[in-house]
């Protein structure tokens, strides 16, 4: 609908408050984001030798787990880098990046 007809159906109040609520639900989208990103750099240690220990403690399924976290890594905001060396450390330089080529063409990550 164009602003014309909106503003002849609904009345400049109604146009106004449909206005306020798009800014309130965007701008509430945006704190929750920033409210995230600070949350994370607070409490989230990020010491490639601990998430390497956490990641092996896995045993087997280690792989299937870090291709995982690869792939949902950019819904949970954690840096690529960090994600990357834990890779290498715990499946060596070959295969860390091969699994993070994987988890970053993983097809997982387009359903989301």
């Amino acid at each position: 609908m164009t602003y014309i007809t909106e503003r002849a159906l609904y009345g400049e109040r109604a146009l106004f408050m449909n206005i306020v609520m798009k800014m309130l639900k965007y701008s509430s989208i945006i704190l929750f984001f920033i409210f995230l990103g600070l949350i994370g750099r607070e409490y989230v240690d990020y010491d490639t030798e601990n998430l390497r220990d956490w990641l092996i403690s896995f045993g087997i399924f280690s792989p299937v787990i870090y291709v995982l976290f690869c792939s949902l890594r950019p819904f949970i905001f954690f840096p690529f880098l960090i994600l990357s060396v834990t890779g290498g450390l715990a499946f060596g330089i070959i295969a860390g990046t091969l699994l993070t080529i994987v988890g970053r063409l993983h097809p997982f990550r387009s359903v989301l």
